[in-house]
């Protein structure tokens, strides 16, 4: 059997899709010949309307339809893949979520009627202007090489992409300099002298994060003449103060 066929199915189906608002449900019809569970995949937004370079997040919710017991891998970025379709594109592309490095497959159990959520990052969904439809497809196996597995889709999420630009990204999707800078700024509220920006990983989690120091004109209230911050490069938004500045190069 191809493994590519039921993803392909799944697509042709969700292509002739209506859109419907920001919300979109979908269940499987690739489980019962499978011998799957039944699910209900739900996709949801934290907006309809997003600026050029915004990041989009996006919950999926797996619910059990069916009438018994279900043990499923969890949402992650190996089991849920996302796609988009403009409004001038004959067929969906794929767009990669934001992956967490120390994220290990777990399996999840699901009574019936009962759900699981997660929430994953798009950065890189947004980059042109112009009426966007997303949606995700769970695979019911994480492991890639195991072809019996069931695709399951959601409907389609309506959105819609505007200028100007929100934030500029790299093909990686993490925010550019300038922008943590920006919001270094913004986020102080002094006017700067000069800013040090410097892309680092956390040493907890692995993730990117711009370390952003800003050199005030004047002193602060409290006789401070900098403030450092950490960026997220993902969602465009301070994640934390620092007291150590960036180091000088």
């Amino acid at each position: 059997m191809n493994p590519l066929r039921p993803l392909l199915s799944v697509l042709l189906l969700v292509a002739v899709l209506p859109a419907c608002g920001v919300m979109g449900i979908g269940k499987s019809g690739a489980d019962l010949e499978l011998d799957e569970p039944t699910l209900e995949v739900t996709v949801e937004t934290d907006a309809a309307r997003y600026g050029v370079g915004e990041a989009i997040v996006a919950t999926v919710l797996l619910t059990n339809a069916g009438p018994a017991p279900v043990s499923i891998p969890r949402p992650s970025p190996d089991t849920v893949r996302f796609f988009l379709r403009g409004a001038d594109e004959p067929e969906p592309r794929d767009t990669q979520c934001v992956r967490w490095p120390l994220e290990q497959a777990e399996f999840i159990s699901l009574e019936p009627g009962e759900s699981h959520g997660r929430r994953f990052v798009l950065s890189l969904a947004t980059s042109d202007a112009g009426p966007l439809d997303l949606f995700a497809v769970y695979r019911t196996e994480p492991d890639p090489a195991i072809e019996l597995a069931a695709h399951v889709a959601s409907n389609p999420v309506s959105l819609a992409v505007e200028l100007p630009v929100a934030l500029e990204r790299d093909s990686m999707g993490l925010i550019s300099r300038a922008e943590a800078e920006r919001l270094a700024v913004a986020h102080f509220g002094r006017e700067a002298a000069r800013t040090d920006a410097l892309l680092v990983k956390d040493s907890k989690v692995r993730m990117h994060q711009w370390w952003v120091t800003v050199w005030y004109q004047s002193a602060s209230p409290d006789g401070n003449m900098c403030g450092s911050c950490f960026i997220d490069p993902y969602r465009g938004r301070v994640r934390g103060v620092t007291d150590d500045p960036v180091p000088s190069s």
